[in-house]
């Protein structure tokens, strides 16, 4: 069966489709989680259906046959079909809009996924017609054995009449004293803020397997940076550490604390920058620099894995400094208004939108729209790179700000050919980009901010691009719409063309 299932599926190799031994840990992880496989099972495959990537959604071809999870949109009466019900309902499968129906009622929601639902069907096809000569070839040895259990059955139920079951003993029914709780591995205990700052930016990144986020870091990988730290890092100030051996076992590593960044490095002596101090993080391949200082070396980690850690730590850094210089410029930290008010509209923004979808109660709705608010919400702090902070009026800078923001992230979005295939992330994204300034300019109002310009401004910018055949048809679109622009206008359109390309990284690195 493994044998004829992996010729068939590595004979049909098609964007979407993930085949072992190349399944990606994560992927595979959370399909047995939430596809309801059981763990004696072997998965042989798994078609993505997730917008993002996650394979939360998606279909699992395992050894004890078919298991899939939908998202919301789509209702199956089961989620799971043995091999047998597959072959019997070959002449039933076929495929509607985005649905792949596997008979009886089944379905499969293919929406957000890179394959097409008649290029699975197209597949199934294959592997039934493969599996119908085995199938007939075992159906004699098959007979047999069940004959066989039968007779086993048959002698079981004689043997219980004959052998009676030994009446319990109470006596041994002594109650058993609770396990005692095991001792902290160290003394004290996190700074409650520290963490939810930590792991509220850290999930707005799709971080490596190798980077582990407090309060959940392995007590050895711990003890392994205070041994080599000797004593100047305190266990609970490690807040973030990435393990960058290959045998994970800490001995090189990057660590965050509220204080510090540290790495120690193969043939490296512990280095740190003080947060404070900190003035621009970026990458190179998997070089990753602090004010233009070689820091550390991720050779444990992919290009692309480098690239979403220093987004993440540009984040991270700028939260934890908690910098409130308002007119410093090119900082990684946002005037301290405007984060305030991102910090009002943010879950703001996730329960409007999902109340507009009718999924308010889905878990999965929730991640993928929290996902790409947190996304949205990082494009102001990329676009704070470039502008200059130099207008003192709130209600200009908050223009500003807005119009930067909206223009850098429907051009990376628009000019992702990977992203901008899928609509239901474009739809989602206009959703979520509309309720966001929307938001935005409703706190500004109770906050006194006067802003000149209203949602619907905002909204002809995303639909200039957005409805456009192509990228540059939509920046030409742009250019008819502004008109005569005034200079802080200017310098807001130009802040975002300067950051298309590390908001398309930025998108690309969490939604993939």
């Amino acid at each position: 069966m493994e044998k004829l299932l992996l010729d068939a599926l590595q004979a049909s190799p098609t964007k979407g489709l993930y085949i072992s031994p190349d399944i990606p840990r994560k992927k595979s992880d959370n399909a047995y989680a939430c596809y309801g496989i059981p763990p004696s099972a072997k998965v042989f495959a798994i078609v993505d259906t997730t917008v993002f990537g996650s394979a939360k959604n998606g279909l699992a071809f395992t050894s004890e046959g078919l298991f899939w999870k939908n998202d919301w949109t789509t209702t199956s009466a089961k989620t799971c079909m043995s091999w047998e019900e597959f072959e019997s309902s070959a002449d039933a499968r076929s495929t509607k809009g985005f649905d792949l129906l596997l008979g009886g009622g089944c379905a499969l929601g293919m929406s957000g996924c890179d394959m097409k639902p008649k290029e699975l069907l197209q597949l199934m096809t294959n592997i039934a017609a493969l599996m119908k000569p085995a199938a007939d070839d075992a159906a004699q040895p098959m007979a047999a054995v069940a004959s066989q259990q039968v007779a086993s059955t048959e002698l079981a139920d004689q043997t219980e009449q004959i052998i009676a079951p030994a009446p319990a003993d109470d006596s041994l029914n002594v109650p058993q004293a609770p396990a005692p709780r095991p001792a902290p591995a160290f003394e004290g205990s996190y700074h409650q803020p520290h963490l939810k700052i930590v792991n509220a930016v850290a999930s707005r990144h799709r971080l490596a397997q190798q980077v582990q986020v407090a309060p959940s870091i392995k007590v050895f990988k711990i003890k392994k940076v205070l041994e080599i730290s000797a004593g100047q890092i305190k266990p609970y100030d490690v807040l973030l550490i990435v393990d960058n051996t290959f045998l994970q076992t800490a001995k090189d590593f990057l660590v965050v604390t509220p204080q510090c960044l540290w790495a120690k490095g193969t043939l490296r002596k512990l280095d740190k920058f003080p947060l404070s101090e900190i003035r621009s993080i970026r990458c190179e391949a998997k070089n990753l620099y602090i004010n233009d200082y070689d820091f550390q070396y991720l050779d444990q980690l992919t290009e692309n894995e480098v690239l979403v850690l220093t987004n993440m730590l540009k984040d991270l850094v700028g939260v934890l400094r908690g910098n409130t210089d308002e007119s410093e410029p090119g900082g990684e930290c946002l005037p301290t208004f405007l984060d305030e008010l991102l910090s009002r509209s943010f879950e703001k923004v996730i329960g409007n939108t999902l109340s507009r979808l009718e999924a308010t109660s889905n878990p999965e709705a929730r991640e993928a729209v929290s996902l790409l608010t947190g996304c949205l919400c990082k494009v102001f702090y990329e676009v704070n790179v470039q502008l200059q902070n130099s207008n003192a009026d709130r209600g200009a800078l908050l223009g500003q700000y807005l119009l930067a923001q909206n223009v850098a992230s429907v051009l990376a979005l628009r000019g992702s050919e990977q992203l901008w295939q899928s609509v239901e992330l474009q739809a989602m994204y206009a959703m979520i980009q509309g309720e966001l300034t929307s938001q935005l300019l409703t706190q500004a109002e109770r906050a006194g901010i006067d802003v000149v310009h209203n949602k619907i401004w905002y909204l002809r910018i995303l639909r200039c691009v957005m409805e456009a055949d192509t990228l540059e048809q939509g920046v030409s679109n742009l250019e008819q719409a502004f008109g005569r622009l005034t200079a802080a206008q200017e310098e807001a359109v130009e802040s975002a063309l300067k950051r298309i390309e590390a908001v398309q990284d930025l998108f690309v690195g969490a939604l993939q």
